[in-house]
């Protein structure tokens, strides 16, 4: 995967059943294809040509693309309100120190 700079990061040396699903969801989401894609045979194809003994239970299909990704966005809203929970609680201890001197 390359990066701002131009640099190529190393990907993942084993392959799992969650890491093709991530990596499909984020080929979909950053690149803005359909979630179709994934099922279709001529990408499907593609992946397994990377990976020969893959099988069809291997691949991900536009259904779990999408519910990947609404965990995942799920998972990260939740833990941005969170930290921003975290953050506001902080400010108003810090500003109650300030109120105080």
């Amino acid at each position: 995967q390359g990066k701002l700079d131009k640099t190529i990061l190393k990907g993942p040396r084993d392959f799992t059943r969650e890491g093709i699903l991530k990596a499909v969801t984020i080929h979909i989401a950053t690149d803005d294809q359909a979630f179709d894609i994934a099922n279709k045979p001529s990408f499907r194809n593609c992946l397994v040509t990377m990976r020969p003994r893959t099988t069809k239970n291997d691949l991900p299909s536009a259904y779990d693309v999408k519910n990947f990704l609404h965990s995942e966005f799920t998972r990260y809203l939740q833990d941005l309100a969170d930290e921003i929970k975290v953050s506001s609680q902080h400010g108003v201890f810090y500003c109650l120190l300030i109120l105080a001197c």
